[in-house]
């Protein structure tokens, strides 16, 4: 199935799906531990910064979003893409409105930029479509992932990544489990609500590729990086030894292709 889709979207070489692929050349990969599963409900990632501190964060860590192409990376890197069904609510479409899908596909972009130039993983917008969360009251994020799960099905596609505006409880803004996940538009200004997804994306993506969650870290074993606050340390994994996020993402970056 997903051989014919690469043949229609490019007209790309037919890849096999390989889950453990080995390192690709030039990529120096320690031996990592084993992935973590990621379980739905147990979303752990600390509260988004308010204030002057998001807005600052925002203005150091702004991410244009870049369309990759074949000449964006070396040639001794394996690219992996990984075809990307994008899905927007009603309420983040009724927020953007006839600039919703736009919106949706930058912050997938922007999420991918720094996992295609570590580790060749490209996520590529397969279809932008439409999806409805009901009702629109309070609810954990990871709620709402269960009902993206349940109502929009992989298609051709590789994984689902939905945007939501839905009235929210709770801290965390992101969620994932197997192949789908979800983040939810936050941030006071248009710089903050930006960078804040595109972080959240981008942190959810690793959860596919097998890194789990460090935050809280009361122990501080595990240097900060985008599993343990994606917000203040943007497109940073840990190679610390038996905390090794970037071995774990390495290991698995073949996985969808």
């Amino acid at each position: 199935m997903r051989r014919t889709l690469r043949r229609r979207l490019g007209g790309a070489a037919a890849a096999v799906i390989v889950i453990l692929g080995g390192p690709a050349a030039g990529i120096a990969s320690a031996a990592p531990p084993p992935p973590t599963a990621f379980v739905d409900g147990t979303e752990s990632m600390p509260p988004p910064p308010t204030g002057a501190k998001a807005e600052r964060l925002a203005t150091l860590n702004a991410e244009p979003p870049t369309i990759e192409s074949a000449g964006d990376i070396s040639a001794t890197v394996v690219t992996h893409t990984v075809w990307t069904r994008i899905v927007a609510d009603e309420e983040w479409r009724s927020f953007y409105g006839t600039a919703w899908a736009t919106e949706a596909q930058k912050r997938v972009e922007s999420a991918d930029n720094a996992l295609f130039t570590e580790f060749g993983i490209d996520f590529r917008n397969f279809f932008t479509g439409t999806w409805t969360t009901s009702p629109n009251s309070a609810r954990s994020i990871c709620n709402i992932l269960q009902e993206l799960t349940g109502g929009i099905g992989l298609g051709d596609a590789d994984v689902v990544s939905g945007f939501t505006n839905n009235a929210m409880s709770g801290s965390s803004h992101g969620c994932a489990d197997g192949n789908h996940e979800v983040v939810h538009l936050h941030g006071s200004t248009t710089a903050q609500r930006v960078y804040q997804v595109w972080v959240t994306v981008q942190h959810e993506y690793s959860h596919f590729f097998g890194a789990p969650d460090r935050y809280p870290d009361p122990n501080n074993l595990h240097t900060n990086d985008v599993m343990e606050d994606h917000y203040n340390f943007p497109s940073i994994w840990c190679t610390q030894a038996g905390y090794n996020d970037w071995g774990i993402v390495n290991s698995n970056r073949a996985k969808y292709g």
